[in-house]
C-alpha cells in the first residue's frame, strides 16, 4: 500500500513591525508569517469547513493582535 499526498492551499498574511528595541536603542524590525490551509480538516465550531474569506479574517485579528501587543526587540536582545 502506498502512501496519499495531498497538498492543500495555504492561505498567509504577514506583519512587519518597526520601531526602537528597549534593550539597546537601536533601529529593530521584526516580521511574522500568519497561515492556515484550506483543507476538509480545517472547520469552524459547527462542522463547516472555512472558506479562504473565513480563514483569512482570522488571521487579520490573530496578526492585528500581534502587532499590538509585540515590543521589537531585536532576537539577539531577546537572548540576554
Amino acid at each position: 500500500m502506498g502512501r496519499v499526498r495531498h497538498n492543500f492551499k495555504k492561505v498567509s498574511i504577514s506583519r512587519y513591525i518597526h520601531g526602537i528595541c528597549p534593550v539597546c536603542g537601536k533601529p529593530a524590525n521584526r516580521q511574522k508569517t500568519f497561515w492556515q490551509t484550506l483543507n476538509p480538516l480545517n472547520t469552524t465550531l459547527d462542522g463547516t469547513i472555512k472558506t479562504i474569506a473565513m480563514i483569512r479574517e482570522e488571521l487579520m485579528l490573530e496578526a492585528d493582535k500581534w502587532v499590538i501587543n509585540k515590543e521589537v526587540i531585536h532576537a539577539r536582545c531577546e537572548k540576554q
